[in-house]
């Protein structure tokens, strides 16, 4: 075998443990998690270890929206607060766009209150009313699958 060889091997076996070492990187990143940076970080400061290796790829198959901490601490209630969140953000935003256009528009949730027929669905991750044909809420940013 010549140093050629050798070398190309060598690059080719270093490539793939990089690969490997960055799986729950690349898991975070193509599930678009809400933690992808804090899990590369983690993956990079601490992954050498072993240990950080598997809280990172724990933490990027994990639901989302939720830190390990959560789980941890038994804060299970996390969720609720998320949607109370939500529901503020929403209240802020129309508030918002009354201020700066003037205008009331009537939303899906009063026109369900005035007794009108809309095609429109909660979502499930924040409460918001959104339409029935909907793959993705426009309040919360969430895939609804």
């Amino acid at each position: 075998m010549s140093n050629e060889t050798i070398g190309l091997g060598l690059i080719i076996a270093g490539l793939i443990c990089l690969v490997i070492f960055f799986i729950p990187t690349i898991i975070a990143f193509k599930r678009n998690h809400h933690f992808k940076f804090v899990i590369l970080a983690i993956n990079i400061i601490f992954g050498v270890t072993g240990i950080g290796f598997l809280i990172a790829l724990v933490w990027a198959v994990w639901p989302k929206k939720t830190a390990i901490v959560d789980v941890v601490t038994n804060d299970l209630i996390s969720a609720q607060n998320n949607q109370q969140l939500y529901k503020e953000r929403g209240a802020n935003a129309r508030a918002y766009d009354v201020a700066r256009y003037g205008t009331v528009q009537q939303s899906p949730v009063s026109a369900q209150q005035s007794g009108e027929n809309s095609p429109t669905k909660a979502c499930p991750y924040c409460g918001e009313q959104i339409a029935l044909k909907a793959i993705k809420c426009k309040h919360c940013k969430e895939n609804l699958g």
